[in-house]
């Protein structure tokens, strides 16, 4: 589970900057490693998973396939909390919609989503959306769970215990990291993501010139 000492935003790897830099609403967006949309936290459950793939536990390299095996994990985790969720399925429209700021906002085949209904029409909310970073042999996870009265943060533990029940991999026991592993995290990510130059990057490759 990743904690925040305030409410924040991060946005996408490949969000353009321009489209956050103006926004009055955004409070000091950070760019994440992972792509995707940008996530308001604070009123979410935000959690990472860091694993070998292939792997017996994520076998198939391709994107669609680490993304649907998360997704079944996260759905089958909240069934208690949410009745009904289920991955959206369909076609992806990422490339269409790279001007939309919010992550909820965003349709993507294995977003998260439960009915509710809106005046005499059905609809689809948006519950919990998944954004990956791969490595040679291994893979970054980031997955975001929209919060509401059925899921306050005491439920946090079980949730994530839930998944990784349904991951198959569950460990001995649920911990906190110690003082100096949350001192090297820190140290670790302000040295390579804690810049104005990583925050204002286009996209790989590419950087634009902070202001």
């Amino acid at each position: 589970r990743t904690a925040w000492v305030e409410p924040s935003v991060t946005i996408g790897r490949f969000q353009p900057w321009t489209l956050v830099e103006h926004g009055g609403e955004w409070r000091a967006p950070v760019r994440r490693i992972t792509g995707g949309g940008a996530i308001f936290h604070g009123d979410d459950l935000t959690l990472a998973l860091v694993a070998p793939c292939p792997s017996p536990l994520f076998p198939s390299r391709a994107p669609r396939a680490i993304a649907e095996r998360m997704a079944g994990a996260i759905a089958e985790a909240l069934t208690a909390y949410f009745p009904g969720i289920r991955s959206r399925d369909g076609a992806c429209e990422e490339r269409s919609q790279r001007t939309i700021l919010d992550c909820f906002e965003r349709h993507t085949p294995t977003d998260l989503v439960v009915d509710t209904e809106s005046g005499a029409t059905e609809e689809l909310r948006k519950i919990a959306g998944i954004a990956l970073h791969r490595r040679r042999d291994r893979i970054l996870i980031q997955a975001s769970i929209a919060r509401s009265d059925a899921l306050p943060t005491q439920r946090d533990r079980e949730v994530l215990s839930a998944i990784a029940h349904a991951l198959g991999a569950l460990p001995e026991t649920l911990g906190d990291l110690s003082e100096f592993e949350e001192e090297q995290s820190w140290r670790l990510a302000e040295r390579r993501y804690g810049s104005a130059l990583w925050n204002h990057r286009i996209r790989s490759g590419e950087t634009a010139t902070p202001r």
